[in-house]
C-alpha cells in the first residue's frame, strides 16, 4: 500500500475520513526550502481590466463575481469557485502593475495559505493544486521576491507541502488537462528546487506518455475539443519555456507536439480569427489566439484542409469557410462533455458567421448539457432523439459504430460525403450528408439521406437544423419554400430545399460569455419510412 492510499482522506470513508485528514496533512511536512534556483517564465499577457476587479478584491470569472477574501478562501468549494483557488488571476493583477498590486498579490496568497494549511477537498484537488503552483511560480518575481521573511517562510512552507501532495498522484487515475496541469507543476518544481532531479525525471517521463496518448499525429487533443487543444498548447509552451530557462534543450517530442497542436488549432480558426464552436468550445479571442501562435514560435504552413484522425473536414473557397464534424467520439474518460453532433457543420462568409452551433456554457452545467444535444447543432435529429446518448454522469452511452468521410473535387469546387450510424440501434437509419462548395464559394449545396436496410416498422420524423448566428437576419419567402438571409456585412444569401417542410424558429447562441443570445434557425422537417433524400442549398445573391 502506497502512502497516498494509507493517508489520503479523499480515499477514506466514514470515521476514517476524519482521522486520515490530519494524518495526511502531517505526512506532507518536512524540510522547507528557502529559495528557488530557476523560475519559469510567464509568456502570457494578463488583462488589466480584470486586474482592476482583482484590485477591488473581486474575481470576475465569465461575468460571475467571486469575492477575493479570507472568508471565500476558507469556504466550501464548488465547481465554479475552482478558479478562486487556481490563482491564474495573479497574471491580471500583474498586468495592472504597481506596488499596490504587488502587495495585494502577497496578501491574497497569505490569506489563502492561512485558510488552507491542511488538506481540504476541492482546494487541494490535483489539477487545482497544479494550476496554483504554476501561477505562484510564474508570478514569483513580481509578487514574492520583495516579500518579507515572514511571508517568504509561509510561502515556501505551503509550496513544498503542495508539491509533495502532487508527488503522490497516480498517473493512471488522472487524464486530459488535469494530468497536464500536474505534470507542468512537477516540472516547474523539479527545475526550481534544489535536489529536484528525480521529480523532474518522473514528470518528464509522464509528459512523454501524455503526448503519446493524448495528442494524435495531426496534433489534435483526444477530447476533439478545440478549447482543450488551446489550453494544452499553452501548458506545453509553459513547460518548454521553463526547460529552456533552466538550460535544457526542449525535447524533440515536446517541440514536435507544440508544432502539431498549433497547426490543429489553426484548422479551427474561422475567417474572423476566432474558433469554431465544437465540443465545449466558445469563439475565444482572436488577439489571444494570435498571441498563442506568436509565443509558440511555430510558422504556420499551408493550413490543413482536414483533421483525418480526429474527424473534421473543411471546405474553403474564396471567402467561404465550412467546417464539418465527422469523427468518432473519444473513448472513456475523454468523452465527458463531448457533444452529440455527428455531421454538424459551421459556415462563415468572410468575417461573418452564418451557420453555427448553439455553442457552449463555461459555468452552468444544466446549460452545458442542453447545448450538447444534437438539436443544438446544425445537423439532423430523428424522432427528437440525440444521435449519441448523453448519460447523467456526463459521459456518452450509445454512439456510432462507424463514421465515414470522403473528400473529392467537384470541378474547381470541393465536396465531402459523410455518414454515421448513430441512429441505427434505435430504428436502423443511417444518416449520410454530402456538401459541395462551388469554386467561387458562393454556392453550398447539400443532400441528407436517411436510409435503412429494411422498411421501418413505423415512420420516423426528422429535423434538419441550420442555426443562424445572432447577427444574421432571416425571413421566409416563396410561401415558405425558401428563405432570405442577410449577413451583418449586408451580403444576402438565399436558402432553398427540395423536400420536407421549411420553418423559421427561435434558437439561442452561447458562442461567447455566459448569457444566451436570441437567434434563429432554419428547420426542414418531414417523415421517412426508411429511404429519404432531402436536398438543400445556400446561394449568395448577386
Amino acid at each position: 500500500m502506497i502512502l497516498a492510499d494509507l493517508f489520503d482522506p479523499a480515499r477514506a470513508r466514514g470515521a476514517m475520513r476524519a482521522l486520515r485528514k490530519p494524518l495526511y496533512s502531517w505526512s506532507l511536512g518536512g524540510h522547507v526550502p528557502d529559495r528557488l534556483v530557476v523560475l519559469p517564465p510567464d509568456p502570457w499577457t494578463g488583462d488589466a481590466g480584470r486586474g482592476r476587479w482583482v484590485a477591488n478584491r473581486v474575481l470576475d470569472h465569465h461575468g460571475m463575481q467571486i469575492p477575493l477574501d479570507s472568508k471565500s478562501f476558507g469556504a466550501p468549494v464548488h465547481a465554479s469557485s475552482a478558479p478562486l483557488h487556481g490563482f491564474e488571476y495573479l497574471r491580471d493583477l500583474r498586468a495592472l502593475g504597481g506596488d499596490t498590486s504587488r502587495r495585494l498579490g502577497r496578501v491574497l496568497m497569505g490569506e489563502w495559505i492561512a485558510a488552507n494549511a491542511t488538506w481540504r477537498e476541492g482546494v487541494w484537488d490535483f489539477p487545482v493544486t497544479g494550476n496554483r503552483i504554476a501561477a505562484w511560480l510564474m508570478g514569483y518575481d513580481f509578487f514574492c521576491a520583495s516579500g518579507d521573511d515572514e511571508f517568504l517562510h509561509a510561502f515556501y512552507a505551503s509550496l513544498i507541502r503542495q508539491i509533495r501532495h502532487l508527488d503522490r498522484v497516480d498517473p493512471s487515475k488522472i487524464h486530459g488537462l488535469d494530468a497536464l496541469s500536474v505534470v507542468r507543476a512537477l516540472i516547474f518544481a523539479g527545475l526550481g528546487l534544489d535536489g529536484g532531479k528525480d521529480r523532474l525525471d518522473h514528470a518528464m517521463g509522464w509528459l512523454d506518455h501524455w503526448i503519446m496518448h493524448e495528442l494524435d499525429g495531426e496534433g489534435m487533443h483526444v477530447s476533439r475539443s478545440p478549447h482543450q487543444a488551446v489550453q494544452a498548447a499553452k501548458q506545453l509552451i509553459d513547460i518548454r519555456g521553463s526547460l529552456v530557462r533552466a538550460g535544457y534543450a526542449a525535447p524533440t517530442a515536446l517541440q514536435a507536439a507544440i508544432d502539431r497542436i498549433i497547426h490543429a488549432i489553426r484548422f479551427f480558426r474561422m475567417p474572423d480569427g476566432k474558433l469554431a464552436c465544437f465540443h465545449g468550445t466558445q469563439e475565444d479571442d482572436a488577439t489571444a489566439l494570435d498571441n498563442l501562435v506568436r509565443v509558440s514560435g511555430v510558422k504556420i504552413r499551408k493550413p490543413l484542409s482536414r483533421l483525418e484522425h480526429a474527424g473534421f473536414e473543411s471546405l474553403v473557397r474564396e471567402r467561404t469557410c465550412v467546417i464539418a464534424d465527422c469523427g468518432m467520439p473519444p473513448v472513456h474518460p475523454h468523452d465527458k462533455g463531448h457533444h452529440a453532433s455527428p455531421l454538424a457543420f459551421e459556415m462563415s462568409v468572410g468575417r461573418d458567421r452564418m451557420i453555427v452551433s448553439c455553442g457552449a456554457h463555461p459555468l452552468d452545467s444544466t446549460w452545458a448539457d442542453h447545448l450538447r444535444a444534437t438539436a443544438a447543432h446544425s445537423g439532423v435529429t430523428v424522432d427528437d432523439r440525440n444521435a449519441f446518448e448523453i448519460c447523467a454522469d456526463g459521459h456518452l452511452g450509445r454512439v456510432s459504430n462507424h463514421i465515414a468521410a470522403r473528400r473529392d473535387l467537384a470541378g474547381a469546387g470541393l465536396m465531402v460525403t459523410l455518414s454515421h450510424d448513430g441512429y441505427a440501434p434505435l430504428n436502423g437509419l443511417v444518416h449520410t450528408r454530402r456538401m459541395t462548395l462551388s469554386s467561387d464559394g458562393r454556392v453550398l449545396e447539400g443532400d441528407d439521406w436517411l436510409v435503412a436496410d429494411a422498411p421501418l416498422a413505423r415512420q420516423a420524423s426528422f429535423a434538419i437544423r441550420f442555426h443562424l448566428h445572432p447577427r444574421v437576419q432571416a425571413s421566409l419567402i416563396q410561401n415558405g419554400e425558401e428563405a432570405l438571409i442577410r449577413l451583418p456585412s449586408g451580403t444576402g444569401w438565399r436558402f432553398s430545399k427540395k423536400a420536407g417542410n421549411l420553418s423559421l424558429e427561435p434558437s439561442i447562441y452561447v458562442g461567447s460569455g455566459t448569457t444566451p443570445r436570441k437567434s434563429q434557425q432554419l428547420v426542414i422537417t418531414g417523415v421517412t419510412e426508411g429511404s429519404s433524400q432531402i436536398g438543400w442549398s445556400f446561394n449568395e445573391e448577386s
